[in-house]
């Protein structure tokens, strides 16, 4: 009969422990969306941008190299900018008569 004690206090001990809680779902639920930001978004986001700065430096070098001054640089990269390849500018004329018109 002492083990039967002992069964019941366990049982309703358990009972009252594992209740989940409202706070309990959300925090579990925050701390999902929280690894899915951390390890899909972030990097991506960091990708991109790394990625956006390379080709404005790629863009500048080819400016200088063309003997255009920051200025000129600035207001093509700002139309090229909208294009897949923002160095097409500089090697269709199509696109450059565009972007400067």
């Amino acid at each position: 009969m002492n083990y039967q004690g002992r069964f019941e206090t366990f049982k309703e001990a358990t009972k009252y422990m594992f209740q989940t809680d409202l706070i309990d779902i959300l925090l579990v639920l925050f701390g999902f969306v929280a690894s899915v930001v951390i390890l899909v978004v972030l990097p991506y986001a960091i990708s991109r941008y790394l990625a956006s700065r390379s080709a404005r430096k790629e863009f500048e070098v080819i400016g200088k190299q063309m003997e255009l001054n920051e200025e000129e640089i600035a207001l093509l990269y700002k139309c090229a900018s909208t294009l897949e390849e923002p160095n097409k500018v500089f090697y269709s004329k199509y696109v450059f008569e565009r972007c400067v018109g």
